[in-house]
């Protein structure tokens, strides 16, 4: 199954359904629906009209009803509510067959895998255990490796002070014997420094709120799609330093919610019917699409359109991004996925923001760059509003209220202290 699904032609449930699945497979796949907590399918819906997860459940459905003996999976757990993700984590725990996984979903990998391949820096390695086996002994093997990277800079530094030595004496024999040594014990046997590239130093995320600012209030929000009532009557308000996650199933509304608070920002206008922002508000929203860039913008001047910085400040965070000066001029959409999260989140550490909006935002990551983001929004003292899947990253934001959406309604919300999955 790949990351981005296709329905090749099919315009309906019922016909994607009759060409790809054989008449004594009905069932199962029917079957394989209601186990990833897909019930209400209507054969005569468009599929265009379907949530990105709700279209990723109908293709797992069709392969899972096949009865494989082996699953290529890439990034399943990508668009997924949470809910399913736990249903598909029973699934691949109780399956018979060989599944190869391709997932940065930390808390899926703990509970479904039993070996990890890891491919890093062009080098491929094999692990025993889950997750959380991989991470203790990967800790040990980079250990390993700090302890070898020392040695190798220790000889190094001695033997250009060597070099250096016997230039000042004069003695040039000498002098070649040493450059030779440096050339077979150093050169040719440079080692990398394994901690490089783990973290982008200065990104920090400064934007500050008091507990009492009115941040957002929406009231009776309601939203349809042609026949299709995706919100009825949506009500919630966020004040000050809150950081609440948008809980619900594939098709609940939750990105919905996110983008019609950003098109009243968009406009330029404080207040609709239904939405009434706070005062002094710099909000930074971070969409699944990553529709913020311009794709056709170079990196220099796109950092300092969405920074609002100067050109001095722009090249100064690619830098601590981690881009090179010849990336400086590349235009944004020859990015990868990750490359362009890096640098929205780079633009939100250039400004003062006191909301941020974050629909998906570890959507496509890997783990190294999820990690990143993670540790900038831990210290942000800002108000913010989270839909996300990766109950790892979820876990890790201090989330101090759940609003849990339902059939486009706001079912409950639940208060929370230190938040933590089972």
């Amino acid at each position: 199954m790949p990351q981005e699904v296709s329905f090749d032609g099919c315009a309906y449930f019922g016909e994607f359904m009759e060409e790809k699945i054989e008449g004594n497979k009905k069932y199962k796949f029917e079957s394989a629906l209601r186990m990833l907590d897909y019930h209400s399918f209507d054969e005569y819906q468009l599929i265009e009209t379907l949530s990105g997860g709700e279209k990723l459940k109908l293709f797992l459905a069709s392969v899972i009803s096949q009865d494989p003996s082996l699953l290529l999976l890439d990034e399943p757990t990508n668009h997924l509510d949470v809910d399913t993700i736990l249903a598909l984590s029973e699934y691949l725990s109780n399956y018979g067959g060989r599944a190869i996984i391709v997932s940065h979903d930390r808390a899926f990998l703990d509970s479904v895998v039993t070996g990890i391949w890891e491919l890093d820096d062009g080098k491929f390695r094999e692990y025993k255990g889950n997750y959380a086996d991989y991470e203790e002994e990967k800790e040990k093997a980079l250990e390993i490796e700090r302890q070898v990277y020392v040695g190798w800079t220790k000889k190094k530094a001695q033997l250009e002070k060597l070099i250096s030595l016997e230039r000042t004496k004069g003695a040039s024999g000498n002098v070649g014997a040493a450059e030779k040594r440096y050339s077979r014990e150093v050169e040719k046997t440079e080692v990398k420094d394994p901690f490089r590239n783990k973290d982008i130093p200065g990104l920090k995320l400064d934007g500050a709120s008091h507990s009492g600012k009115l941040i957002v209030d929406i009231k009776n929000l309601s939203k349809s799609f042609g026949d299709k009532h995706i919100l009825e009557g949506v009500s919630l308000e966020i004040r000050g330093v809150e950081k609440i996650w948008l809980y619900g199933k594939n098709g609940s509304g939750k990105t919905t919610i996110l983008q019609e608070v950003e098109q009243l920002v968009e406009s330029g206008q404080m207040e609709n019917a239904s939405i009434r922002l706070g005062n002094n508000l710099d909000i930074g929203y971070y969409a699944q699409t990553q529709s913020v860039l311009n794709f056709e913008a170079t990196l220099e001047d796109e950092l300092q359109r969405l920074g609002k910085v100067h050109w001095e400040s722009a090249i100064s965070m690619l830098s601590r991004l981690q881009f090179n000066k010849s990336d400086w001029e590349r235009k944004v959409k020859t990015l990868s996925y990750g490359q362009r999260a890096r640098l929205i989140f780079g633009a939100f550490s250039l400004g003062q923001y006191n909301f941020l909006i974050l629909d998906e935002p570890t959507n496509h990551l890997d783990i190294k760059t999820r990690m990143i983001i993670e540790n900038a929004l831990i210290g942000y003292k800002g108000a913010m509003l989270i839909v996300s899947h990766d109950r790892y990253f979820v876990e890790r934001l201090g989330i101090n209220r759940i609003i849990f959406l339902e059939n486009g309604t706001v079912a409950k919300e639940e208060l929370l202290g230190v938040m933590k999955f089972s």
